[in-house]
Order: C-alpha cells, then sequence, then structure tokens
C-alpha cells in the first residue's frame, strides 16, 4: 500500500478514537445533576423461588370429523371463488396462500381460482409448486394451469377491443 493511504487511515482511526475518548467523558456517569443513590446494603435478601418440574400439559388437537372438514372444504372453495372475480392483488395473494393447502381438495380448488382471476403473476407460484410435488396429477393441473395464463389473450374477429 501506500505511504500516503496507511497514513489516511491511520488519521481517520486517530479520529475516531479521539471522539470515543470526548463521548465517553460527557456520559450521564459524569453529569453532576445525576444523583446516584447507592445499593442498600443491610436489605433482606429475597429467597430464590424453588423450581417445580412438572408434566407439560399436552392438548391433543381436535381432528375434524368427516362432516366438519367437507364443510371447511366447502366454505373455502366458496371463498377462492370469491376470490378468483376480484382483481385486486391480496386476492390473488389468498389464492396462491391455498395453494399450499394441506387439503387436495383446497389446492385443486385453489389451481382453478388462479386460473379464473388470470393473473400472470401466478406463473412463478404455479411452476415452483409443480416442481416440489410428488403427486403427478396435482403437478400436471399446476403446470396446465400457468400455461394458460401464459396464453395472449385473443380478440375474436369483429369484436370490439378489449378495454385496457
Amino acid at each position: 500500500m501506500r505511504p500516503k493511504v496507511v497514513i489516511f487511515i491511520l488519521a481517520i482511526a486517530l479520529v475516531a478514537l479521539a471522539v470515543l475518548f470526548a463521548v465517553s467523558k460527557h456520559s450521564p456517569g459524569g453529569n453532576p445533576d445525576v444523583v446516584v443513590i447507592p445499593p442498600v446494603t443491610n436489605a433482606v435478601p429475597v429467597p430464590t423461588p424453588i423450581p417445580v418440574v412438572t408434566k407439560p400439559i399436552v392438548i391433543p388437537k381436535k381432528v375434524p370429523n368427516e362432516k366438519e372438514l367437507q364443510a371447511t372444504i366447502a366454505q373455502e372453495t366458496e371463498r377462492l371463488a370469491q376470490w378468483s372475480m376480484n382483481e385486486d392483488p391480496q386476492s390473488l395473494s389468498n389464492i396462491i396462500g391455498d395453494l399450499a393447502s394441506p387439503v387436495k381438495e383446497i389446492r385443486m380448488a385453489a389451481i382453478e381460482a388462479t386460473k379464473q382471476f388470470g393473473g400472470t403473476n401466478a406463473v412463478p407460484v404455479l411452476r415452483a409448486m409443480a416442481a416440489n410435488t410428488d403427486d403427478h396429477e396435482e403437478a400436471e393441473a399446476l403446470l396446465e394451469a400457468a400455461e394458460f395464463l401464459e396464453l395472449p389473450d385473443y380478440a375474436f374477429p369483429g369484436a370490439a377491443p378489449a378495454p385496457q
């Protein structure tokens, strides 16, 4: 290294040390307006509590019965249908969130809702989900949806152009 660069770096380090030293001298500990109360030495010591060892409480997860599960699936499928008709990013985000549902019926409904929504922002997610699933039918549906969303818009001959 060149001597000028070394001297410059050393000068900056010395300035930084001087600033730290000056700041430490003006810290609140040296402020005469602050009154420091010494700790009481004849205070009664507080006894330490004796640790009590107990078994952890395990609350079993409620396993839904078939009727409750079907009601949940129907309710979520209805929400997906509603979100697919909206045109806001939050609806697409909700639909994409259901692509990772533990219930296959909900995932398949989310794939259909993604196609109905029509947002090309979902294509990378669909492709990534297809690459990470072991279910061949689901991977095929995900890739089909991605390809569907990538298709260009088609204008019928003689029809008015679509509003932008």
